[in-house]
């Protein structure tokens, strides 16, 4: 695509499909490739803590809490736990990755190929 091909929401409406591996746990682009439609992949609920906790909002830096609050009394885990699978994993089942119908997921870089090949878009 031509630089004028590629602007707007117009071409982003073209895509076939879209594959997504989030580094954060919202991005923009997720939202507005679904309201248009447009088919997402993305990496499975095993592998999806991965990449989502690679965004700088998980680091400790930003840990803290109004004095006389208990965050551990409502959430197990603390969301910046990024050395913690079992803390990865609870905080990224709350995203939008996950909870969202129509969202297509893949174990796998040969299971993907075979997915964009095979499905209905």
């Amino acid at each position: 695509l031509s630089s004028q091909e590629r602007v707007g929401y117009s071409a982003f409406a073209e895509f076939i499909a879209a594959v997504i591996f989030p580094y954060a746990f919202s991005q923009f682009w997720f939202y507005e490739l679904y309201a248009m439609a447009v088919p997402i992949y993305l990496p499975s609920r095993d592998t999806l803590p991965l990449f989502v906790n690679q965004d700088y909002s998980v680091c400790p830096d930003f840990e803290g809490h109004r004095r006389g609050h208990n965050p551990h009394a409502v959430h197990p885990h603390s969301p910046f736990d990024v050395d913690d699978w079992q803390a990865m994993t609870y905080w990224t089942s709350f995203t939008d990755y996950l909870l969202m119908p129509h969202i297509m997921y893949f174990e796998s870089m040969p299971q993907l190929m075979y997915l964009l090949e095979t499905s209905d878009h």
